[in-house]
């Protein structure tokens, strides 16, 4: 399914209305649509550390969640977990709140 969507402040809001069977979807955006990638391959700016061996340490850190960002966002839909029964009741709550 093809679907238009308009982006404001963060979130993606349909043209149309959607009725979705889940509440969890994975959504493709084009490498080419993505305005700055940059940030998605630069590790966080963190503060100076003078201890060489700290710094070393601390880069390793990122580099490795780093790629555990990556490999997690790249997941197929059909390897995510279940959404169980009772997480759907509390994402519901959660969007009567937001609603108010």
């Amino acid at each position: 399914m093809k679907i238009q969507v308009i982006y404001e402040d963060g979130v993606l809001k349909p043209t149309e209305p959607l009725h979705l069977k889940r509440k969890l979807i994975t959504l493709y955006v084009p490498d080419e649509e993505v305005e700055d990638r940059s940030l998605q391959a630069e590790p966080p700016k963190i503060l100076p550390v003078t201890d060489p061996l700290v710094r070393q340490r601390a880069d390793e850190l990122l580099k490795r969640l780093a790629k555990i960002h990556q490999e997690v966002l790249a997941l197929p839909e059909d390897r995510l977990p279940k959404v169980s029964e009772k997480q759907l009741a509390r994402i519901e709550a959660m969007e009567m709140r937001e609603d108010r």
